[in-house]
């Protein structure tokens, strides 16, 4: 709870208005009710199995359940006071749509976003020393492109993407 509260007080120090915005509140809101959530409610699935009925529900996954439920409710019933403060409607659904979106994203969208990342041969990174270049054209990839093009369009006067900056 202490690297919760010293992150808290860094991003206020950087930017004191964030205190107000919704983001900002019901990020370490949620954040605050996982932690609670791991260390005082979810113990007991830490421990062993106990019963032989406890060992058969452990390996049928009951545990890995009861976890994304305790761990959706926490996040879903911390953020609830914020919700309708800033936005003046409270979903009473929320919990559960997080339940039945949960699986949809573990097993749909994050395999999909892993796939459309290239290979590691197609990236071109160099294996070493000038890194964020291309150790064929001396183009910068990645952050450095994204440095380097924000750059070339502050120059400009312009605010241009990559293929518009003169490259790939």
């Amino acid at each position: 709870m202490r690297n919760l509260a010293l992150s808290a007080l860094g991003v206020l120090v950087l930017l004191p208005e964030a205190v107000a915005h919704p983001s900002f509140q019901m990020s370490f809101a949620a954040t605050l009710g996982l932690i609670a959530a791991y260390e005082r409610g979810i113990p007991w699935m830490r421990a062993g199995a106990d019963t032989p009925m406890g060992a058969r529900i452990a390996l049928w996954g009951g545990r890995e359940i009861v976890a994304l439920v305790v761990v959706s409710l926490a996040a879903g019933s911390a953020t609830i006071p914020y919700v309708g403060f800033h936005f003046h409607r409270i979903g009473p659904y929320g919990a559960l749509a997080n339940l039945l979106a949960m699986p949809i994203v573990s097993a749909w969208v994050m395999p999909a976003g892993l796939l459309a990342l290239p290979p590691r041969h197609a990236r071109r990174q160099p294996a070493h020393g000038r890194a964020g270049l291309h150790r064929d054209r001396g183009r910068p990839h990645g952050l450095a492109a994204w440095r380097h093009d924000r750059a070339l369009s502050d120059r400009q006067g312009v605010g241009r993407g990559r293929g518009a900056a003169g490259g790939p």
